[in-house]
Parts: C-alpha cells; sequence; structure tokens
C-alpha cells in the first residue's frame, strides 16, 4: 500500500494514522486488510463487519461497484510498472531470518523479523533460472499486490540481490492443507465459513477480470487469530480487451477445470470450479482423481462426473454449492457473486472469534 510505505519503515508503538502511542507492542488493532496497528478511533469496519484502517477504507471506497471496467494491455502493463518497485540493496540488511516454514520447486519461504520495528514477515526467496521465470515472479508480486483485499495476502516489498528475488509478505501460521491432514472432518459450520472467506477472495479477483488458476487448500493460508487468506497468485492472469479468454493449461492437475483440462479458451469460471473441488476436499480430506496419474486425471476431469465419496455427511445447501461449481459448462456454473448470495452463505453462523476458537483447540493438537 503506497500510502503507509512512503518512508519504507512502520513505528509498531504508534497508530500510523494518527500518531497516537500505544503502551509498547500491545497497544493498537490490527487491519484486515494492510495488517498494520492503528487506534481504535481509526478503524472502521468493511462491509463483512471487520476491522479496517482509514487507507484501507478509502481504496475500498473508490473500488465500489459490482465490476470494474476490463483494462486495455497498455494500461494494465503500466499499473503493473507502478506497483512494482524492485529494491536492489541485500533484503538481509533490513531482516533477520528466524527460521525456514516452507520450501518447493518455487524456493523456499522463511520467518523473518525487521531489525528495525521487530515486526514479523514471511520471505519467500527464490532463484529464478533465466528472465522468463524473473517476469513469472514479478507479474505474481504486482498481481498479488494491486489485490488489496483482506482475504489476499498481503505482499509489502520485492528486493532483487544476488541473483535471488525475495518478496516479504504477510506472515500466516498454516495452510488450509495442514487442517485437513487430521482424520476427521471438520464441522459443516467451519467448513462454510472458510469458504466464504476463501469466495471473497475470488469475487475480488473476478471483479478485477483477473483469474487465479490454482486454487487448492495449499494456497488457503490461516493464522491463529482466525484470518483467512488466499495466496500464489504465480499462475495468475489478468484479462484485458485485446485478450478476454485465455488457453494456456495451467494448474495442479486434480483442482482444474474441464475447459482447461481439454485445452479449451476459459475465463474466470475455471476458478469456480476449482473452488467446488477445494469444497470436496474439505469434506472427503482430498479431491477426485487424486491418486491417478496425472494423464488419467484429466481425462475424468473432463468425462466423468465430479462426486463426493461421503453425501451424507453435509447438508443439502453445501451439496448444492458444489454442484453450482463442477458443472462442466462455465456458462451454467454460477459466479462468486452470485454464490454470496447462496442463503448457506448470507447465513454463516460462524463469526472469526468462534473460528479463531476452533483453531486455537487446533493449534493444542498440534502440540
Amino acid at each position: 500500500m503506497e500510502t503507509l510505505e512512503e518512508n519504507g519503515k512502520f513505528n509498531s508503538y504508534e497508530c500510523l494514522f494518527c500518531h497516537k502511542k500505544f503502551f509498547y507492542f500491545f497497544g493498537g488493532k490490527r487491519c484486515s486488510i494492510c495488517n498494520f496497528k492503528f487506534c481504535e478511533d481509526c478503524l472502521t469496519k468493511d462491509p463483512d463487519g471487520k476491522k479496517i484502517c482509514n487507507f484501507c477504507a478509502v481504496l475500498i471506497m473508490n473500488s465500489k461497484g459490482n465490476e470494474e471496467e476490463m483494462p486495455d494491455r497498455k494500461s494494465f502493463n503500466t499499473e503493473v510498472v507502478m506497483n512494482c518497485k524492485i529494491t536492489t540493496t541485500n533484503p538481509e540488511d533490513e531482516y533477520n531470518k528466524v527460521k525456514k516454514i516452507a520450501s518447493g520447486k518455487f524456493g523456499k519461504v522463511y520467518k523473518v523479523v525487521d531489525k528495525m520495528t521487530g515486526m514479523g514477515f514471511a520471505a519467500k526467496i527464490i532463484s529464478p533460472k533465466n528472465n522468463f521465470e524473473k517476469q513469472m515472479i514479478i507479474n505474481e508480486f504486482a498481481l498479488t499486490k494491486l489485490c488489496m483485499h483482506c482475504n489476499i495476502i498481503e505482499y509489502y516489498f520485492i528486493y532483487e540481490f544476488n541473483k535471488d528475488i525475495w518478496i516479504i509478505q504477510e506472515l500466516m501460521d498454516l495452510s488450509l492443507t495442514k487442517l485437513l491432514s487430521q482424520d476427521r472432518m471438520m464441522p459443516e459450520p467451519i467448513i462454510i465459513f472458510i469458504l466464504k472467506e476463501v469466495l471473497f477472495a475470488i469475487n475480488s479477483i473476478h471483479r478485477k477480470h483477473r483469474i487465479h488458476r490454482d486454487i487448492k487448500s495449499d494456497n488457503v493460508l490461516i493464522s491463529f487469530d482466525g484470518r483467512i487468506k488466499l495466496c500464489d497468485l504465480g499462475f495468475a492472469a489478468q484479462l484485458v480487451n485485446e485478450r478476454k479468454l485465455r488457453s494456456t493449461i495451467v494448474g495442479t492437475p486434480a483442482w482444474i477445470a474441464p475447459e482447461i483440462a481439454s485445452g479449451s479458451r476459459y475465463d474466470e469460471k475455471v476458478d469456480i470450479w476449482s473452488f467446488g473441488i477445494l469444497a470436496i476436499e474439505m469434506i472427503d480430506g482430498e479431491p477426485p482423481f487424486l491418486r491417478l496419474d496425472p494423464t488419467l486425471i484429466l481425462q475424468n476431469i473432463v468425462k466423468t462426473e465430479i462426486r463426493l465419496k461421503n453425501p451424507n455427511k453435509i447438508s443439502q445447501d453445501l451439496a448444492e454449492v458444489i454442484q453450482y461449481c463442477t458443472d462442466k459448462n462455465p456458462n451454467s456454473r454460477k459466479s462468486a457473486h452470485e454464490l454470496l448470495e447462496l442463503p448457506v452463505f448470507t447465513n454463516v453462523s460462524v463469526t472469526q472469534e468462534q473460528f479463531a476458537q476452533f483453531m486455537d483447540d487446533f493449534s493444542r493438537i498440534l502440540g
């Protein structure tokens, strides 16, 4: 968020808006979007009842409306350049590594602490093999930075130093996959709460004519205080006037939509399919066809009807959500906005505080 980053550093002892002093690190509340501390007078509630700061409230007010105008390629590229300021100094001059929290083909993720403020962040460290990979990382940073939503992971800074790229991002506690590793299914109200939070993120992305293209439990992050964030826009794409459909086969096989699997052109509705598969994953413990060879997975996605292993474990309302999402005809799938208007989501009974209590109980199981 440009307004908060002009000086590059943040003071945890005072409100970032009015500069009211806190009692060391204990005062103030964090904004649900930017995650920085403010006093109670400088926080308000968004339409979903979440506390947000005055800076973020202005950004939301300026982006009202069901759908933003689709940009042309030139204006979008200009926006990317303006929001992707790469720092070329050594990030280890500013951050101390605490511990490694994840690793994979993408690189490594560390918990780091800002040497000046003591604030904790996650640092994704990637070593791109070529200029194409570097551009993909920059694209991920820019698209994430432009999202600005309380249910999408926040990216703060990007560094390029000694052939490595560091992305300094919001620190979360675990992925949804970790929650699903338990032997028993979560209570349905908890499942619906999580799905609604993810759906808020998808709706925000689609309003800007973007496609995530890799929605799955690995890419849903959770904090022990009850926050839920969609992350990893590495496969994300911006639709523009010159190219309103995509055809690239990307994503994780068991979660991708039939139109991707068959090589057809597609739009945002592929994310709705993946969202339906995510719901199945939360109920059955894994998506359909997961244990098959990738080629067979794609064939089954195109030809075989998607079914729950345990349909009797859930309500008819939740079953209908999955049905709406996994229609093989993308034109028949409901949009994220339409899904959010269904009673199953408008009548959610779990609050963030109750979900935080659920997470507290889960953390004790983890030990």
